[in-house]
């Protein structure tokens, strides 16, 4: 008997709370499919820094462009990269201990990693919007949401 009560409890003060929130069916599965998005979203596509991954192509990028050469090491990173591209005769295990000396040089690697990052970052977004679209479109069918 007190089992009961203590379960239709439970269920009056659930129903109150859900008949209290101010979210639209909308909004609501719009926050849920952020979360199942951002949960689900791998290294490459996430807009969290804590924990995407940047490909070496987007750093070089970033070394190729004018902005960055704003000291002197960023211009030697610069002209060492242009160095190894036209360099022959490497290998590519040559070419990949030539890129961590060149980009592990005087600090420069956070730096670097973070500006190929915010270059990404509105190809991430549109990634994340799209999904998030999609989870919404899908879902709202399934639950009869306009």
């Amino acid at each position: 008997m007190i089992r009961c009560v203590l379960g239709l409890a439970l269920l009056v003060v659930t129903v109150t709370f859900t008949g209290c929130s101010r979210e639209n069916a909308g909004e609501r599965l719009t926050r849920e499919c952020g979360e199942v998005v951002d949960s689900g979203a791998d290294s490459e596509n996430t807009t969290n820094p804590d924990v995407a991954t940047v490909k070496r192509p987007d750093m070089e990028a970033v070394i190729r462009s004018e902005r960055w050469a704003t000291t002197p090491l960023r211009k030697a990173m610069q002209a060492e990269l242009g160095e190894l591209e036209t360099s022959r005769g490497y290998t590519s295990d040559k070419y990949d201990a030539a890129w961590q000396r060149m980009v592990n040089r005087g600090g420069e690697r956070d730096a670097l990693w973070r500006a190929a990052f915010d270059s990404d970052l509105p190809r991430r977004e549109r990634i994340r919007d799209r999904m998030i679209r999609e989870c919404v479109w899908k879902r709202g069918t399934k639950e009869g949401v306009r």
